[in-house]
């Protein structure tokens, strides 16, 4: 995975904090086996022009539509294919409607092309709380999470937390998507409301 292209822009500090939020959670070692990169691009569309008689797609074109994440937690086989499992977009020292309504329709974007991606928003360097506007408009994320600026070290660890039942939940629902069918005996499938 190659990093080194993260698009540059005016927002320093955001590009900043997500690559210290990179080197923290691939330092820590602590993302069960998987991996962590920054401005990794995705696909969010391809197109298909043509079917066969069988209705398989013939010509599905070199038109591919991408997204550029902040970050993206992976897992790499032995011969370099990779597995997007989680992407976090961060936002730094602020958070509108709009960068809420934008992320939430890259997340639905995200998930047309791979059902099983876990998605989160993260908000480095402020210290407000929670605002109702993040609630309303929420709903696309698996996760949200505010890091104060006070102490950064301990809120990328409690990020670390979320990513790791993240990347089980990525795993199980892609094995899930690939073989058709949830494990024997499956009954359930929940997400809880966690506030802290």
């Amino acid at each position: 995975m190659n990093d080194a292209d993260f698009e540059s822009d005016n927002m320093s500090g955001e590009k900043s904090f997500v690559r210290r939020a990179c080197s923290f959670v691939n330092q820590e070692n602590v993302l069960n086996g998987a991996q962590a990169c920054y401005g990794q691009r995705l696909d969010y569309a391809s197109y298909c022009w043509e079917y066969d008689v069988e209705n398989a797609p013939v010509h599905t074109g070199s038109r591919r539509r991408q997204y550029e994440t902040d970050l993206l937690i992976y897992d790499e086989k032995p011969n370099q294919s990779w597995t997007p499992l989680v992407i976090v977009e961060f936002k730094y020292r602020s958070v509108t409607t709009h960068d809420l309504l934008a992320y939430g329709a890259k997340a639905e974007a995200h998930r047309s092309r791979h059902p099983y991606i876990r998605y989160g928003l993260t908000v480095g360097g402020w210290d407000k709380p929670f605002q109702g506007r993040m609630f309303a408009h929420g709903a696309p994320f698996d996760f949200m999470a505010i890091m104060p600026t006070a102490d950064e070290t301990d809120g990328f660890r409690r990020l670390t937390d979320v990513l790791r039942s993240e990347i089980t939940a990525a795993r199980r629902l892609k094995e899930a998507h690939m073989t058709g069918a949830f494990p024997p005996g499956t009954w359930l499938m929940h997400r809880p409301l966690v506030l802290g």
